[in-house]
């Protein structure tokens, strides 16, 4: 049985996951990938992790770190999303396992929704739903942001308080980030929180990412307030 998210419907695609080799992954396709799916991913993360055993300090670093050209795919693609914003690797790790996944999918079927701990690679045939949930936003599970399918490949990150970090009041009670990666849509993700304190703030944060190449759209719940930028369709549920 899949614990398929929350987040997302699918009731056209086949629902599955890649167990223990990839915890909290859940994946939709047209028809069951699994072999695929998880050569993909353990291709990725065996990457990551052979870079980490010669790079131990790559993932905990707080600031960007320069690699080699003949550096792996998945390590250059998180060196180079995490130093847009000039942060460490790790805030763009785990949209680049769901990227590759995707992506390799993609070769197989025209409808690919794969999604990790809210964050989501999305190429669809069709508009897909994402049902947002904001901890004490009025709007939490009352909207959800369409993908229309002409602005697929795409990465999506959702992000609530806590989420990973320690949670403090003063950030926004969700926010989602809809970029040309999940790779990318996390390291902004990350970035953004940790810029928005305040309305001052918020401005400063839209500004940031409306000059950010690849950020197709921000959507940031605070309360009973709605801050949107770019491209980003949003409905009622």
């Amino acid at each position: 049985m899949v614990n398929a998210s929350k987040q997302i419907e699918a009731p056209d695609l086949k629902k599955f996951s890649l167990g223990e080799f990839a915890p909290g992954m859940v994946i939709a396709a047209s028809s069951e990938l699994k072999q695929e799916a998880l050569a993909a991913y353990k291709k990725s993360s065996g990457e990551i992790q052979k870079f980490l055993g010669q790079n131990p300090n790559f993932m905990t670093s707080i600031v960007p770190v320069r690699v080699s050209l003949f550096a792996p795919g998945t390590i250059k693609r998180v060196a180079r999303n995490s130093k847009i914003f000039g942060r460490g690797p790790a805030i763009a790790e785990r949209g680049a396992l769901v990227d590759s996944v995707g992506e390799e999918l993609s070769r197989h079927s025209q409808d690919v929704i794969v999604e990790k701990g809210g964050l989501f690679f999305v190429k669809t045939g069709k508009p897909r739903r994402i049902s947002i949930f904001a901890k004490d936003s009025v709007f939490s599970g009352r909207i959800a942001i369409e993908i229309d399918p002409t602005d697929t490949p795409c990465g999506v990150a959702t992000q609530k308080p806590g989420r990973g970090r320690l949670y403090s009041h003063e950030e926004p009670d969700g926010l989602v980030v809809v970029a040309t990666s999940a790779s990318l849509a996390e390291a902004a993700s990350y970035a953004l929180l940790e810029l928005v304190k305040d309305e001052n703030t918020l401005s400063r944060a839209l500004d940031m990412a409306r000059k950010t190449r690849g950020i197709k759209g921000v959507l940031i719940l605070k309360d009973d307030k709605m801050a949107v930028m770019g491209k980003i369709k949003i409905i009622s549920i």
